[in-house]
């Protein structure tokens, strides 16, 4: 215990740490993202706040009698069982080797994720007060009464088949492979089918929300007795006219949807505003020293705006004081302040400095936080490119992880060309993304992170 609390110490010092009757209690969140020594979680531990940590962590067994208030995020790690006294508000095990939960885990209040997982069951009854995500597992049916207050992200329709009792408010099917669906929905909520393969829906559909097909060229028309309560989203869809009898409630076309992925910190239009003004006084400026002065004059007079941070940090970047940018990245990160455009920045300044493992997870995080962006993803690949490239064939159970990630990024990009469990499938498809790997021009050419309409 002695050494997990000099652990913490070092690692997380935000985090007060109180010891009684052989139970620790911690206050504040427990981040081990990136941490590579050995961890081992004492038991009965308890977290008042979140604990992070991910496929660099090695932590590989969760304790028993675990209680945690927020979050327990696991991502791409090596645990493999959820012990049947975990208590937690969210769960998040995508990519894990988690292949089942206790048939008493059956009750989430915030989300549950099971992204990328191998998981073939859940718990009979299982309710979710936010989203449950199911893309992309091995499941072969949801339980009987499931229950979800937000969002159920499903890649498969045919968990859909035979299914009692399935309440819902929102259901996505985005990037998945389905062609159709095997019944009429109802639902309260939004259907989002954006970017799948659909390519008919059944007649008399009664969807609450919204219903969204953006990108689903395979669809050339709607059915019968359709109707929609909130709006129809058919942009860059095959459908080229309405049925007579379709019901739109809003026919206005709405900025965002409910399947919109803002930013981890969203922008507001007075942030943007300062920054244009702070952009046209800095224009005609070509002293380095001047505008370094007026960068930091910047984030002082607005503390809480991302756009101050992301503009320091590209301009220490540029001038290759990549310390500093990692120094403004994580002052930002202690203010709860973060974007995908400050893990962009941060995720290059790694690369330049070869480190390619960080610079990939950077990228990955800004492009799972955003729709398609050209820098995020050639960032991405770059880093991919030379993690896969070092990697012999010895390393291969070790890449395996890093691979599956790579087809989860694949299906988004809906190149579905046939697969194989080798390192050769990965590099091809590096070739087909058409992303200058080796010269990285356009890596360094200029960034353009910032695209506020």
């Amino acid at each position: 215990m002695e050494d997990f609390i000099q652990l913490v110490n070092k690692t997380n010092p935000a985090a007060k740490i109180k010891v009684k009757d052989g139970c620790m209690h911690i206050k504040g969140n427990l981040d081990f993202w990136y941490l590579l020594d050995k961890i081992t979680l004492p038991d009965n531990l308890k977290v008042d706040g979140s604990i992070l940590f991910g496929r660099d962590c090695s932590i590989d067994v969760l304790p028993k009698g675990l209680e945690v208030k927020y979050l327990l995020a696991c991502m791409w790690s090596n645990i493999s069982k959820i012990p049947a006294d975990l208590k937690v508000y969210s769960l998040d095990l995508w990519g894990t080797r988690v292949r089942k939960l206790p048939e008493n885990m059956n009750y989430f209040k915030g989300t549950l994720n099971l992204r990328d997982t191998k998981i073939r069951k859940l718990p009979a009854n299982l309710t979710v007060g936010g989203n449950l995500d199911v893309s992309f597992t091995s499941l072969e049916e949801l339980p009987k009464n499931l229950k979800v207050g937000n969002t159920l992200y499903m890649s498969d329709c045919r968990l859909l088949d035979n299914t009692i009792g399935l309440k819902t408010k929102n259901l996505s099917f985005e990037f998945s492979l389905i062609k159709s669906l095997p019944f009429a929905l109802e639902l309260r909520g939004s259907l989002d089918l954006s970017s799948s393969k659909i390519e008919y829906l059944p007649d008399n559909m009664r969807i609450g929300g919204d219903l969204i097909l953006r990108d689903c060229e395979n669809i050339k028309s709607l059915p019968k007795g359709l109707y929609i309560g909130g709006r129809l989203d058919i942009e860059g869809s095959g459908i080229k006219a309405l049925p007579d009898d379709i019901f739109i409630g809003n026919k206005e076309k709405k900025k965002k949807s409910d399947f919109d992925k803002c930013d981890i910190y969203p922008y507001k239009e007075e942030d943007i505003k300062v920054l244009n003004e702070f952009r046209e006084k800095t224009s005609k400026e070509s002293n380095s020293k001047v505008l370094e002065k007026l960068h930091k004059a910047f984030l002082q007079d607005y503390p809480k705006n991302p756009c101050a941070y992301e503009e320091l940090m590209s301009f220490y970047h540029l001038s290759g004081k990549y310390e500093k940018v990692k120094a403004i990245y994580k002052k930002a990160c202690k203010k709860h302040i973060t974007s995908p455009n400050m893990q962009y920045i941060i995720g290059c300044s790694h690369y330049k400095q070869k480190d390619y493992k960080i610079s990939y997870h950077y990228a990955y995080l800004s492009f799972d936080n955003s729709k398609f962006e050209v820098q995020f993803a050639i960032l991405l690949f770059n880093s991919l490119y030379h993690l896969i490239k070092d990697n012999t064939e010895e390393q291969y159970l070790q890449s395996k992880k890093l691979f599956e990630v790579m087809k989860d990024i694949e299906r988004r990009y809906r190149k579905y060309t046939e697969k194989s469990d080798n390192m050769e499938y990965y590099r091809e498809l590096l070739k087909s993304m058409k992303i200058d790997l080796l010269e990285n021009k356009k890596l360094t050419k200029g960034y353009g992170v910032f695209r506020f309409k």
